[in-house]
């Protein structure tokens, strides 16, 4: 299969693009660093509350062979049309199936080469740092389990009065999770954040699961159920 790139309408498979280049390093870490006076070195404060990191900068070049010049002339405005059209939606890259990035488009050059009758095509992306998986990883599914980082336990919470309970996040990962309220009345409490669950699925904006054990509490009578795109640093 030809590597391939999809973000929003834009497929470059479906465009006839052949993908020649990708760059998609690991972000930078935020560093917090205090030269302090009368000591050797530096002091780095960058971990106290976690590991933060910038975005990720993603690079990708195609080509188009044997087009004339008008084909070169529309493909390049396409190209523009379908990729610019977005602010920060789904990248999804065939290098890494199912996972994908938050990404926006950032730059779009073109070169256009008369002689070989070939629209080389560079798309430069700014990106969340983490990957993202849109699996759930709580369904009997096995064919999309990864046995080295997916971890089988129950999402899916009958509440009696009061449930105490938690989710273990492999490290390296951040989980920003979705409670979804099936039926009944049912609160959220995690640390200091309350949120009264209404039916569908309530975003937790204050929330993020990581370092491996989060606790939280689901106080009421109903049914309740989690998900959660994954995050991780790949």
């Amino acid at each position: 299969m030809a590597e391939k790139i999809i973000f929003g309408q834009f497929d470059s498979e479906k465009l006839g693009l052949m993908l020649t280049e990708r760059s998609a390093p690991l972000p930078e870490e935020k560093r917090v660093i205090e030269n302090i006076p009368f000591s050797d070195g530096v002091e780095d404060y960058s971990q106290i509350f976690g590991k933060f990191f910038n975005e990720r900068e993603l690079n990708y070049t195609f080509v188009k062979m044997d087009a004339n010049y008008d084909e070169r002339k529309q493909l390049e405005a396409k190209i523009k049309h379908l990729a610019s059209s977005y602010n920060y939606v789904e990248l999804y890259d065939t290098h890494d199936l199912g996972y994908y990035f938050k990404a926006k488009l950032m730059s779009a050059t073109f070169v256009n080469d008369a002689q070989n009758q070939m629209l080389t095509c560079q798309l430069g992306f700014k990106a969340q740092p983490y990957m993202y998986r849109n699996n759930d990883s709580y369904e009997d599914v096995w064919d999309s389990f990864n046995f080295d980082v997916d971890i089988a336990q129950i999402y899916d919470f009958n509440v009696q009065s009061y449930l105490k309970t938690f989710l273990v996040i492999p490290e390296a990962m951040k989980v920003e999770p979705i409670f979804e309220l099936i039926s009944g009345e049912v609160t959220l409490k995690m640390n200091e954040y309350s949120k009264v669950l209404k039916v569908g699925k309530n975003a937790t904006p204050y929330i993020v699961f990581d370092g491996v054990f989060n606790e939280f509490s689901l106080i009421g009578h109903g049914r309740v159920k989690i998900h959660y795109d994954r995050g991780e640093m790949r």
